[in-house]
């Protein structure tokens, strides 16, 4: 036997021409290879998929249940204004020979606060006592004389004159003497006492400020779409910033007639009960006002409401297993704690879907289950199983 290659032909090149000659034999198989996988794998998928077309969707609702009762607030910033702020001024001139009572006391109206001294006024109350007595006493001589024809009408009208001249000195001189002790006008707070001991003062000069903060007076500049809702009397909310937990309670007392064409806001005051002292001139505390009372009201999250091209609302519920989109009508002025009232659309009963909304159509097949729903949603009562049944 002749092992030789037969000449001409290289031992490489026979390998490279029986390569070339098994390439299409070795697409096709693999092309089969992948025709046969592809139809296992829409094998498996048509029987891992339901009767019914596409999966339902897993889906979180509430049960709507109108609220008895809503009090429909607003909260607005007000500021304190003392009810009353007096300055008190000197009325006789003089120097000061005692402060009486410090700042910040309390004070009831006619209480001491300065006196002045009074060596000189009280020199002059006695000069003008002595004379009003005497002339009073010489009239009554003068007129017993005139009684028995010893004395003329005119000498008996010129001593008569002459006693009220000086009755009226006396009343003078008694009025100085009493006001050189300064005293309070009105009852508050002694904010200020502006001079020293020592100081001389001039009639008019002011000595003190009185602060009467109680009752205190919360102004707020309310905007005018909601001055309609507010009444006179009505009793409101004041809380006190860093204080949350306690609210003081006070009374509609003034709503102004005018407009400040500017903010668009009018003027209301709330008068409130001060004794305890919680509320100070130009304090800043929120108020909370109230609207009006809405009754059976339906609230549902904002959040939840679908806004369609045509500037629509529209809300989806679940009906016999499916989604059923509902255009809805809602009161824009009444959105408490992120929920929304609906006039129009929603009904007590219906089954809201809260979760799953981007995966949801019309008519799509739909899978309840529990939502976490706060408690602070008292509208909002959960359907379904209590726990999910797959992923969404």
């Amino acid at each position: 036997m002749n092992d030789k290659p037969r000449k001409g032909i290289p031992p490489r090149a026979g390998f490279v021409r029986i390569v070339r000659k098994s390439v299409p034999a070795l697409i096709l198989l693999t092309a089969l290879a992948v025709v046969v996988l592809i139809a296992v794998v829409l094998k498996k998928r048509s029987e891992d998929k339901p009767a019914g077309g596409r999966p339902p969707v897993n889906v979180e609702t509430i049960v709507i249940r109108p609220e008895p009762l809503v009090s429909d607030m607003f909260e607005i910033v007000g500021k304190v204004e003392a009810d009353r702020v007096v300055d008190v001024s000197a009325e006789v001139a003089g120097r000061v020979e005692r402060i009486v009572r410090p700042e910040g006391r309390d004070v009831r109206a006619g209480d001491p606060i300065i006196r002045l001294n009074t060596d000189i006024l009280r020199a002059e109350f006695d000069l003008a006592k002595a004379q009003s007595q005497f002339d009073v006493r010489e009239y009554k001589r003068i007129s017993d004389l005139h009684e028995k024809g010893a004395a003329t009408a005119n000498e008996a009208d010129q001593a008569r004159t002459k006693a009220a001249i000086s009755k009226a000195a006396f009343d003078i001189a008694k009025a100085r003497l009493e006001r050189a002790t300064i005293v309070a006008p009105i009852d508050g707070t002694l904010d200020k006492v502006v001079p020293e001991v020592g100081t001389y003062l001039k009639s008019g000069d002011i000595v003190a400020k009185i602060v009467d903060s109680d009752p205190a007076k919360v102004v707020v500049d309310v905007p005018e779409r909601d001055v309609p809702f507010l009444k006179i009397g009505r009793e409101e909310k004041i809380v006190i910033k860093g204080m949350e937990q306690e609210s003081i309670t006070g009374i509609i007392t003034y709503i102004s007639k005018l407009i400040d064409h500017g903010s668009n806001t009018t003027r209301a005051e709330i008068s409130a009960d001060n004794r305890a002292g919680l509320l100070r001139d130009g304090q800043i505390v929120n108020v909370h006002l109230l609207r009006r009372e809405l009754h059976n009201a339906i609230l549902i999250p904002l959040e939840k409401m679908i806004s369609m091209e045509d500037g629509k609302k529209v809300a989806y519920v679940v009906e016999d297993g499916k989604a059923v989109r509902r255009e809805v009508e809602m009161d824009l002025s009444v959105l408490i704690d992120g929920r929304v009232r609906i006039i129009a659309g929603l009904a007590e009963g219906d089954r809201l879907i809260v979760n799953g909304l981007r995966f949801v159509s019309p008519g799509r097949k739909v899978r309840e289950k529990r939502p976490n729903v706060p408690s602070s949603q008292p509208s909002s009562q959960p359907v379904g199983a209590d726990k999910p049944s797959g992923k969404e």
